[in-house]
């Protein structure tokens, strides 16, 4: 889902998806409000983590 020109994180990696390439290793969504990471590892966009970022 698009907001305000900002993509939600499941359009952020599904555009992350489509753009990846051969030597992609990971891709990663930042959720700078709420300090989250959203992380897809080889590629493998079924398989998602996510961590809470702490200081």
């Amino acid at each position: 889902m698009q907001e305000l020109g900002r993509l939600h994180r499941a359009g952020a990696l599904d555009l992350l998806s489509k753009v990846a390439q051969g030597h992609t290793r990971w891709s990663a969504v930042y959720g700078l409000r709420h300090a989250e990471m959203t992380l897809a590892v080889r590629r493998d966009y079924r398989r998602i983590h996510r961590f809470k970022l702490t200081a």
